[in-house]
């Protein structure tokens, strides 16, 4: 049986649409990687980092969604296998 088509999404949001406001918390091992990474990306600040991070996640997770036929939304690299990732939230 062949799988329904999938349309791409209408509106996706790209990286520089992002906008958002942060407060984060992490242990102290985790803010050392993020401050870590940060400087060596030359970010100004790990808000900034953690903020770039989400933005190209996000972008990059809509470029992967489509549309099926019915109106769900599904993810053309893991269709139809997407589980939650309860151990993030």
């Amino acid at each position: 049986m062949k799988p329904a088509p999938v349309l791409p999404l209408p509106d996706p949001i790209t990286e520089s649409q992002v906008k958002m406001k942060l407060t984060w918390s992490a242990d102290a091992h985790t803010t050392q990687a993020i401050k870590r990474q940060a400087k060596l990306m030359g970010f100004k600040s790990p808000k900034a980092y953690v903020r770039q991070m989400i933005a190209a996640g996000l972008a990059g997770n809509e470029e992967d969604t489509g549309i099926c036929p019915g109106g769900q939304s599904v993810s053309e690299t893991i269709r139809g296998t997407m589980k939650p990732m309860g151990h993030l939230e």
